[in-house]
């Protein structure tokens, strides 16, 4: 049976047992972190030099955030989120979602297209784009339509519904 007598001791109380002081260990001054109202200098220099007209996205950037917005969109037919998405984009990338919407609806269901038309609708009535954006988002989709016609059957009509969608009724009837 161990003895009942033993005592378990850290340094300090058996320093203090033995009538020597402690050795002191000289703590750290505690960090007081406080918010930053504004950055330091060297800091808003470069901010100042970024803030050019240089697009922050790359093209590449854009073209993936402009798919993960139409398949989003699909799943949860959110015209609310997708509006709001399309005025948080670049002005240079405008025409490029056109693009994108055009080139992905040539190979989806009517239905999906429908909604698409609906979109355009939306965003030419509220102004987030402009019908000079729109000429210029179809612009590469019309001029490929001829070979896209050959894998899709529909390529013609589809295209034709969403240049009507976005208020180029003009170019629709050239179909």
């Amino acid at each position: 049976m161990p003895n009942a007598n033993v005592l378990f001791l850290n340094q300090y109380q058996y320093s203090a047992l033995e009538g020597s002081e402690p050795e002191k260990v000289e703590q750290r001054k505690p960090l007081r972190l406080l918010p930053r109202s504004t950055p330091p200098p060297d800091q808003t220099a470069k901010a100042d030099e970024s803030s050019t007209d240089a697009p922050k996205k790359t093209e590449d950037e854009a073209k993936r955030s402009i798919e993960n917005t139409l398949k989003e969109f699909l799943s949860l037919r959110d015209m609310t989120e997708l509006l709001e998405n399309v005025k948080e984009l670049e002005p240079c990338y405008k025409p490029l979602f056109v693009t994108e919407f055009v080139n992905q609806s040539m190979e989806m269901k009517q239905s999906d297209v429908d909604s698409i038309g609906e979109v355009f609708k939306r965003i030419l009535s509220e102004n987030i784009l402009t019908v000079e954006e729109f000429e210029a988002g179809f612009s590469d989709p019309l001029e490929f339509l001829p070979d896209t016609a050959i894998d899709v059957p529909n390529a013609y009509k589809y295209a034709a519904q969403l240049l009507i969608a976005a208020g180029m009724d003009a170019k629709a009837d050239e179909l």
